[in-house]
């Protein structure tokens, strides 16, 4: 989800320039991550019995250290204060090659490494068993992994101005194609072994990079134009409400999983039911964040209200 938003960001916004409303505009990311964080510190302190005073919930809120996913805020945040400047960067630039030029620099710089430098090349049998040591020899360096954000937002400017030029047929066979690829790395890193949470499956990850942008290649090339207006709308309606439903998910994560593990032990046996379980936690998180939603909205017309009074007091 999060190099697709990112991607996703770049793709709508691309032509967007620094005016006196911009950041403004911008507020409402803020307010729904600060909603969505006080109604996951309420979980913790009422059902999960931990011990915070107000102090203590401010600071991990500030801090972007509610739940499991505000770290995406932080990332977020920090890039919508420099993408009227990106912008001007990208759209500097007037040809496609130097445009293709600059994508391939930053997947080069904050991607590639993920992929070359995760191997202990001095050890007898690295190449057959790449899990057996988690001392790593750099390739190509590899300082600029945090870059990804922009890499994901500059490959959406680029997806907006030219697409890729390739048929829908042969992106879905390279999206399947790449997913096996993936598939077979992964198996091959953590043969032997339980699971290793690698560079090589972070969201920097040379792979992921690929994949997201075949899919989000491939939806952009579908045609929505002969969509009924009422699928628009609910469409519409669950986009809004995404964001904060991102932030909460883990108050059923939690909820949800922890119910389980502790009714099934054996974790294949699992995988029966996430056919419910992860609808269950997807609408649950909707719905919370629709009254998320509201109180937000709420908050919006206040500070409507007072500013209009503000203003007829000026005049």
């Amino acid at each position: 989800m999060c190099a697709t938003l990112f991607m996703l960001s770049g793709y709508l916004m691309s032509k967007i320039k620094l005016d006196n409303n911009y950041y403004v505009k911008r507020i409402r990311v803020i307010i729904i991550y600060v909603l969505a964080s006080i109604v996951c510190e309420i979980f913790r302190i009422v059902f999960l019995q931990e011990e915070k005073n107000i102090i203590d919930i401010v600071m991990e809120i500030i801090s972007f250290n509610v739940g499991n996913y505000s770290w995406y805020i932080e990332l977020y945040l920090g890039l919508i204060l420099i993408i009227p400047f990106l912008n001007v960067m990208w759209n500097t630039i007037s040809d496609k090659q130097g445009k293709k030029i600059l994508i391939v620099s930053l997947i080069f710089i904050s991607s590639l490494p993920s992929v070359i430098n995760v191997y202990n090349f001095k050890m007898s049998g690295w190449w057959s068993s790449p899990i057996i040591s988690t001392e790593y020899q750099k390739i190509i360096p590899d300082s600029w992994s945090a870059l990804y954000p922009i890499t994901y937002y500059m490959i959406g400017c680029y997806l907006k101005d030219f697409r890729l030029s390739i048929k829908k047929s042969i992106n879905f066979i390279l999206i399947v194609l790449t997913i096996c690829a993936y598939g077979t790395y992964m198996y091959w890193r953590n043969k032997g072994s339980v699971f290793v949470n690698g560079a090589w499956c972070q969201w920097y990850s040379f792979f992921v990079v690929i994949l997201t942008t075949l899919v989000f290649n491939f939806i952009i090339g579908m045609d929505f134009s002969k969509t009924p207006n009422k699928i628009r709308a609910i469409a519409k309606f669950i986009s809004d409400l995404t964001l904060g439903a991102y932030l909460v998910s883990v108050i059923f994560d939690i909820a949800f999983y922890d119910v389980l593990r502790a009714k099934i032990e054996i974790m294949p046996q699992r995988l029966n039911y996430y056919i419910v379980m992860v609808p269950a936690v997807f609408l649950c998180s909707l719905i919370l964040s629709f009254i998320i939603e509201c109180v937000y909205r709420l908050i919006h017309l206040i500070f409507q209200k007072l500013a209009y009074q503000s203003l007829g007091r000026m005049i």
